[in-house]
């Protein structure tokens, strides 16, 4: 039982730093910063914006204590779900061009998704509810956030996804 316990812990934690890491992008709103800018970015500056993002956030993820239990397992979504939040909302500032919008934009999503799926593995730990903890980790990896990163064009944000034991 014990190991069992172990093994979901790590699976989930293993989950929402993968969510955290290809959920990774962000920067600047490219010009004066009040909010969204319309200019649009181009797809190179759009994938250099996102992949120094994600070396940043996968940094800041790296700092974070592991989960070593169920009810720590709430802590450390907590704080991984926060990082994806702000480079979320950062990534939502940049325009992309008409070429990269269908794509950005099921990136946007899956981002949303996987923040929200680690929402709910946060209250899940925190209530030590091992199944709801597992139906947060399934809807992260069914989301595969990495897969739309690497659609979307940013390389590092898709490889971020690579875990210890991936």
């Amino acid at each position: 039982m014990m190991t069992a316990r172990r093994s979901l812990v790590a699976a989930a934690a293993a989950l929402a730093l993968a969510a955290a890491a290809a959920g990774c992008g962000g920067g600047s709103s490219n010009g004066n910063g009040n909010g969204k800018d319309s200019t649009q970015v181009s797809h190179r500056d759009l994938a250099a914006q996102a992949n120094a993002a994600c070396a940043k956030a996968s940094a800041a993820i790296a700092k974070v204590p592991a989960a070593t239990s169920v009810s720590g397992l709430a802590a450390y979504a907590g704080s991984v779900q926060s990082i994806g939040d702000s480079l979320r909302a950062d990534l939502s500032k940049l325009t992309p061009t008409m070429a990269d919008r269908a794509t950005f934009e099921h990136y946007l999503d899956g981002l949303k998704t996987s923040n929200g799926a680690l929402a709910a593995m946060k209250a899940a730990a925190s209530k030590n509810d091992e199944d709801g903890v597992r139906t947060a980790a399934s809807t992260i990896a069914g989301t595969d956030v990495g897969v739309l990163a690497a659609r979307a064009g940013f390389g590092s944000c898709a490889t971020a996804t690579k875990t210890p034991g991936s």
